[in-house]
């Protein structure tokens, strides 16, 4: 069990940083109508679609290795050159920015709360956390393989569950418990966390595509 969590830790806090979703989550809350319950629709939203993807990443992993013979061995080196792939995705989308119109709903400032455009914009945000959604599948990997209780394995995925969400969870968590620190706390976190997005996330990238990758080169080697 000691082992499973030393293995599922350093990845869980590597799920853990996302700009992306934190800076969403902040740009929910900077509207004027109905701020905590379209981020709390944000936040369910993304959390049914990781929940989703959680269910799939097994079946995914199971057709993959009757179909194309992927092994467990392989899947590191697989997610480390992904998390290469997504570094350099996001340094070539810093040269080339893309207009991210349509993301984000619209804010009606004098409408209904509109919640389930809210639930679909974290929904998308989750899914398009690629280099977190990367370190989750590590995670899951890891507590599928690994020979602890049912229970460790259990904790360790709904840690690294947990870690993806939690930049989701902590702006809607003070926007709920302590509202008049919203504007103070959250706003100059979400503005340094947008532009620091790109060094960050290139940061998480490489440090956790070295680490799969020097896990899981060796046993392919020999």
């Amino acid at each position: 069990m000691n082992e499973l969590f030393a293995r599922t830790v350093p990845l869980a806090l590597g799920a853990m940083v996302s700009p992306t979703l934190l800076t969403a989550a902040i740009l929910v809350l900077s509207g004027h109508v109905s701020q905590r319950s379209r981020t709390w629709a944000f936040v369910a939203g993304g959390a049914a679609a990781l929940a989703a993807f959680t269910l799939a990443v097994p079946w995914v992993a199971g057709l993959l290795q009757s179909v194309a013979g992927v092994t467990l061995d392989r899947i590191d080196v697989i997610l480390g050159a992904l998390l290469l792939a997504v570094a350099v995705r996001v340094l070539l989308k810093r040269k080339n920015p893309a207009p991210a119109a349509g993301k984000a709903p619209r804010h009606r400032e004098t409408a209904a709360p509109h919640l389930l455009e809210y639930c679909g914009y974290g929904a998308l945000m989750i899914a398009t956390d690629a280099s977190s959604l990367v370190l989750y599948i590590a995670i899951l990997k890891e507590a599928g393989q690994s020979s602890a209780p049912d229970a460790a394995r259990a904790a360790a995925v709904a840690m690294g569950y947990l870690a993806v969400m939690l930049p989701a969870l902590v702006p809607a968590v003070i926007a709920t418990l302590a509202p008049a620190q919203t504007d103070r706390v959250l706003k100059p976190l979400g503005t340094w966390a947008k532009e620091h997005a790109t060094p960050i996330t290139v940061a998480i990238c490489l440090i956790f595509a070295t680490y799969l990758l020097i896990k899981g080169l060796p046993p392919l080697i020999h």
